[in-house]
């Protein structure tokens, strides 16, 4: 169930992630949701590394065409 919670999390926040995604706004977002925090707390961050690693990779892979 948490790691759905972490995802509709994300989800909600996917727009606002234009250079980084908003890892503050999400554990503040999944408290006022009521999911329980310390699971959030371990998978907001690893949803925060794949969006960034996903940015660099877009950016990357635009830069060789």
């Amino acid at each position: 169930m948490e790691g759905w919670q972490a995802w509709d999390v994300a989800c909600k926040l996917i727009t606002q992630s234009h250079e980084r995604f908003p890892l503050e706004t999400a554990l503040q977002l999944s408290a006022s949701l009521g999911y329980e925090p310390q699971a959030m707390a371990e998978l907001l961050p690893e949803i925060a590394m794949g969006t960034l690693l996903a940015i660099k990779d877009m950016g990357d892979n635009n830069g060789s065409n």
